[in-house]
């Protein structure tokens, strides 16, 4: 009896496996691949050469150029891909996709903010030259066009030109708004930070929501209200497509477009009255999974990735750290020694891009204030 596992080769973006979206979708992925005796095989290029025609691959990456690039290969080698995060619409390629409705989603955000009270929303952190962004973008200006909450032509803040710039331009005109969509959740973050910064009570005189669910917007001051996208049900799904196509070797391709969640926490005033469905529109650009990353944001993602890794005893440290407490009290609180501790204070430096401890307080308090004070991870 032949008891080897059958296998599914993988190959994944170098810059977005080192991100928490793709720790999320392998847990999935890992997850349901144990439940069918699956073998999950991470390949290189060069070893996708081996591979025998109508082997189906799955792509998972962040980026436009990476998809089109390993599609033209899946075309050469005739494997049969799965692209986790892109919608293909190009009739000529016969593509398996999992993706999630983003521009849904912010549609869906932005009428919680209606309901919530908002008059006028702006939209904040919109890069024009990715595709997520824009779909983000029509989502939200399909709702504000439909309530007459906003003008899609003056009310969008463009992070184009930076971080900086953006928030800049924002400030200039915030007055006018009672409400500000985020495109991330790590543009919403900086945002709270500035407000607090700027004495601008958070929700009373602006309601801010996110995008993403990180762990992040949990502890910033108000907590985030933000979209929470089922990465880990995209890598489940994954394995359902695998399974659909490896049983069907006449389909030549599979879709599944998975649905997203509304979080509603401090950052928002409670819901007046839930709005009727208004708005409708097709589903005609394609998508991917995040934008691309931004150095002004650098430290926010270091931060996020941080925090999603860390144990109960990093906790503990970084609570002792932001209290101030001597490192030889807080090794000996925590029954370390001075290697372990060493080790691990060392380690939460390097992730973050802190250079000691005051650099890593500060970056913690001003991004999540609350987070010492949060439920640990």
């Amino acid at each position: 009896m032949n008891t080897e596992k059958q296998k599914l080769y993988l190959i994944a973006e170098k810059q977005y496996s080192n991100t928490t979206w793709y720790t999320q979708v392998m847990d999935g992925l890992y997850k349901e691949a144990s439940k069918r005796l699956l073998k999950v095989v991470l390949c290189t290029e060069k070893e996708l050469e081996s591979l025998a025609p109508g082997t189906i691959l799955v792509l998972l990456g962040s980026s436009l150029p990476f998809v089109t690039e390993y599609l033209k290969l899946c075309s050469r080698l005739e494997l049969r891909p799965i692209v986790a995060g892109f919608e293909i619409f190009q009739s000529s390629l016969q593509v398996s996709y999992i993706t999630i409705n983003r521009r849904q989603a912010m549609s869906e955000m932005v009428k919680t903010l209606i309901s919530c009270g908002a008059g006028r929303i702006a939209l904040l952190g919109v890069n024009s030259s990715i595709q997520t962004d824009m779909l983000r973008f029509e989502g939200w200006a399909s709702i504000v066009r439909a309530y007459q909450a906003a003008d899609p032509k003056q009310d969008v803040y463009y992070s184009d030109a930076g971080l900086p710039a953006c928030m800049e331009h924002f400030w200039q005109h915030y007055r006018e708004y009672d409400a500000v969509a985020c495109a991330n959740d790590y543009y919403a973050v900086r945002l709270c930070h500035e407000a607090a910064e700027r004495g601008v009570r958070i929700p009373d005189e602006l309601m801010v929501t996110g995008f993403g669910n990180t762990r992040l917007s949990q502890y910033t001051d108000p907590p985030l209200s933000t979209v929470a996208l089922n990465l880990a049900s995209v890598g489940a799904q994954v394995i359902q497509l695998y399974r659909s196509l490896i049983k069907n070797p006449d389909l030549l391709s599979c879709t599944a477009t998975l649905k997203s969640e509304i979080l509603l926490r401090q950052s928002t005033k409670p819901i007046k009255k839930p709005l009727p469905p208004k708005a409708i529109f097709d589903e005609d650009v394609s998508s991917a999974f995040e934008p691309t990353f931004e150095r002004h944001l650098k430290k926010i993602y270091a931060l996020e990735n941080t925090i999603a890794s860390m144990d109960d005893i990093d906790l503990k440290i970084i609570s002792g750290l932001i209290r101030d407490l001597p490192y030889g009290a807080l090794a000996e609180k925590l029954f370390l020694s001075d290697t372990a501790f060493k080790y691990r204070l060392n380690k939460l430096f390097t992730a973050t891009g802190c250079s000691g401890r005051a650099e890593l307080a500060e970056l913690f308090q001003n991004c999540i204030p609350l987070f010492p004070d949060g439920t640990a991870l």
